[in-house]
């Protein structure tokens, strides 16, 4: 419990700090008449209220998880335009340019059928991981594709990271 309090002690107050360092400086008019500076910072803080929204709609969903009360609601879901949203928003929130993510869909990918947000989320976590965790200069790959044997739509994202100590693997999915 304690670890988790100060994992999402982080996790809130990091977009927060930014909303706030950021919304002080336009209100202030430190940069004097430099309207394009202070619409940047408005991007920055609109980014950062999202994120902060997003992570506190993690820790709801968890709740609800937890306390099995989560509702779907599904819909077909068209991740040729999802994913390269989600890679962008990814990019932006670890400041990397929209390069960084690779982005390989092809063209005649049927509807997804699922959550939306969810799946922004599962995918936004999933790049957003991968970018934390390699280096910078190294892309991260980030595709779609439908399984001919299964008929089933996989998702993968790959990246050049750390990796997962062996002694966390057989945890990772619990």
């Amino acid at each position: 419990k304690g670890e988790f309090l100060a994992f999402m002690s982080h996790e809130l107050r990091t977009p927060l700090n930014a909303i706030i360092g950021f919304s002080d400086i336009v209100q202030q008019k430190m940069f004097g008449p430099d309207w394009e500076k202070y619409d940047e910072y408005l991007r920055d803080i609109n980014g950062s209220a999202r994120h902060l929204l997003s992570v506190i709609d993690d820790i709801l969903d968890l709740a609800r998880i937890e306390a099995n009360q989560i509702q779907l609601h599904e819909q077909p879901v068209m991740l040729d335009e999802e994913l390269p949203i989600c890679a962008r928003l990814a990019a932006s929130h670890y400041g990397r340019t929209v390069e960084a993510v690779v982005v390989s869909l092809p063209h005649d990918l049927p509807s997804l059928h699922a959550d939306a947000r969810l799946v922004r989320q599962i995918l936004i976590n999933l790049i957003g991981n991968a970018l934390k965790f390699s280096p910078t200069g190294i892309p991260v790959e980030a595709e779609a594709r439908l399984d001919a044997a299964s008929n089933e739509i996989v998702l993968k994202v790959t990246d050049r990271g750390i990796g997962i100590a062996p002694e966390d693997q057989s945890r990772i999915f619990d």
